[in-house]
């Protein structure tokens, strides 16, 4: 018998909602690593690992909304709004996940999520 895969930490869970919120607030199509990090920064885990890195969090803040607001295409009213995720969450999300597989935890927490981030090239968020 497969044994399950691990779980997602409710504070991860609450941060992928805030990311998806963030995107449907703002009519972006799309969740993308930077709403994911903005989900995340409320994340206390991820709060405490970016404060011993040093991170200027409010500017961490503040230059992730202002990216959005300057680089996302908001869909008219209009249209019927789908959020979906984009490769890149996807591949984060994976990763992380093959990683605490890997690491014998059974939880996928928001630090995790944080760390595979920095596999990703092309994104603002890292």
């Amino acid at each position: 018998m497969a044994t399950p895969g691990p779980s997602i930490s409710r504070e991860l869970q609450e941060a992928l909602r805030r990311a998806f919120n963030e995107a449907q607030q703002h009519r972006h199509e799309y969740v993308t690593l930077e709403h994911v990090l903005l989900g995340l920064l409320d994340d206390p885990g991820v709060v405490e690992a970016l404060a011993a890195c040093g991170a200027d969090q409010k500017r961490l803040r503040a230059g992730l909304r202002e990216f959005l607001d300057r680089t996302m295409e908001r869909l008219p009213e209009d249209v019927d709004l789908q959020v979906q995720q984009t490769l890149g969450v996807r591949r984060v999300l994976q990763r992380a996940a093959i990683h605490v597989v890997s690491s014998d935890q059974d939880v996928i927490k928001g630090t995790a999520v944080l760390v595979q981030m920095w596999n990703e090239e092309e994104s603002y968020a890292v």
